[in-house]
């Protein structure tokens, strides 16, 4: 067999690989491409849900949204502020999960995911419940234990997810070196110091409202006003992560298009140029440190193709050698 051959039969083996890697890289990012859509898709009508349901109250919830994802339109309108922000959330909740919102491989993006998609919703829900719950005992002249049970419980529902949030704030996104600040960064310290004082001033009120106690003595007003900013803060920090999250989902995207699509367009010229300059490498630089700039996944493509782009002399570099 003649050097020109085995050459041929050399660059068809090699060929065959990449073909089947090519197509199973733009299956698999196709794959990747199509979900992460669907969740930059979702996010406009978590925004709009937030708004209207969260900081608004709105009784009724915006139709669009509830018209694309219908599965998630509650069963009946709300007839108060409590149900209204109870829908909300059950919206936000039931969006975030048909979008998989907080299924990704990246954990930052994770952490912003289910910041949006239902921790800072639900956390509006039962910090609100917590406030009106001890309004209505401090129109009570004597407590009774289911009184100072609806308040008591209600505070350590509120404070396992306001700490749980404060964990999740100091990570991820949150996790900045000493002295520099993000915009994350500096949300979520706003909300720590907010759910702090808040605490503080709940703690006082759940101390005083045991079997018995007489509920109009209780100084709400502690309350109510560090309730106002704990929501600012809840907003401020919803708002950024809102704006992180699809940033990173816009350009995980963009990483998708070129996954999919880099590698053939590559190969296309890659033989284009071999067509048409015989003679020229396509690449003189190949070794293994060059891959370690590229995903794993490509690396078969990698190797396969830079073979089949090299000149005829660097061919020879893998010793093949003339028909005897």
């Amino acid at each position: 067999m003649t050097i020109r051959k085995r050459l041929f039969v050399l660059v068809i083996v090699l060929t065959v690989p990449i073909v089947f890697c090519a197509a199973w890289i733009i299956l698999s990012a196709y794959s990747d491409l199509e979900r992460d859509k669907v969740k930059l898709a979702s996010l406009p009508a978590l925004e709009t849900v937030w708004q209207a349901g969260i900081r608004q109250g709105a009784t009724e919830l915006p139709s669009d949204v509830l018209a694309s994802y219908p599965a998630c339109a509650p069963e009946k309108a709300a007839g108060s502020a409590a149900k209204a922000l109870s829908n909300a959330h059950k919206v936000i909740d039931c969006v975030g999960d048909e979008a998989d919102l907080a299924a990704n491989t990246v954990q930052t993006t994770n952490l912003l995911a289910e910041l949006v998609s239902g921790q800072l919703s639900d956390l509006v829900v039962r910090t609100a419940a917590v406030v009106r719950n001890s309004e209505n005992v401090a129109k009570k002249t004597e407590l009774s234990h289911l009184d100072s049970m609806s308040v008591l419980v209600g505070a350590g529902q509120f404070k396992v997810l306001a700490d749980q949030i404060s964990a999740i704030s100091k990570t991820g996104p949150g996790a900045v070196e000493e002295g520099k600040e993000t915009a994350f960064s500096k949300a979520a310290q706003a909300y720590r110091q907010a759910n702090g004082k808040f605490q503080g001033a709940l703690a006082k009120v759940a101390s005083k409202v045991g079997q018995g106690a007489d509920g109009t003595t209780l100084d709400l007003q502690p309350v109510r006003d560090r309730y106002t900013a704990f929501l600012s803060a809840i907003d401020g920090l919803h708002k950024v992560s809102h704006s992180q999250l699809s940033a990173q989902l816009q350009s995980t995207v963009s990483d998708l298009w070129m996954r999919m699509w880099g590698l053939p367009v590559r190969f296309a010229w890659c033989l284009w140029l071999r067509s048409e300059h015989p003679g020229t490498s396509a690449d003189q630089s190949f070794s293994a440190s060059s891959l370690s700039t590229v995903p794993f996944e490509t690396w078969p493509i990698q190797m396969v193709w830079r073979v089949n782009c090299r000149s005829p002399t660097a061919i020879r570099r893998f010793q093949i050698s003339p028909a005897q």
